[in-house]
């Protein structure tokens, strides 16, 4: 069965809200999304085409780890994968 690993999606994430432009790096404010971190769900193994056990449950926060409400996060599946239906909460 294959293991979700969420690390290295979370990084990838976090990269790309902060960025990197030298000289005109613009950095989220207070109330912007800033960061991503797993809460649960992380570490779960199950069957291809099968929903996991626990649902996948992350935080956004903004520079001052303040929760940012209203954010759209994407989970990307890897090539190769199965992909399963999208649901939103």
């Amino acid at each position: 069965m294959p293991r979700l690993r969420l690390a290295p999606l979370l990084l990838a994430v976090q990269l790309g809200l902060v960025g990197c432009g030298g000289d005109d790096l613009l950095l989220p404010s207070a109330g912007q999304p800033a960061k991503i971190a797993v809460v649960s769900g992380d570490g779960q193994t199950g069957t291809v085409g099968q929903p996991l056990e626990k649902p996948i449950v992350v935080a956004v926060t903004d520079p001052e780890d303040r929760p940012v409400e209203g954010i759209e996060v994407a989970f990307v599946v890897p090539a190769g994968a199965t992909s399963p239906p999208m649901t939103r909460s």
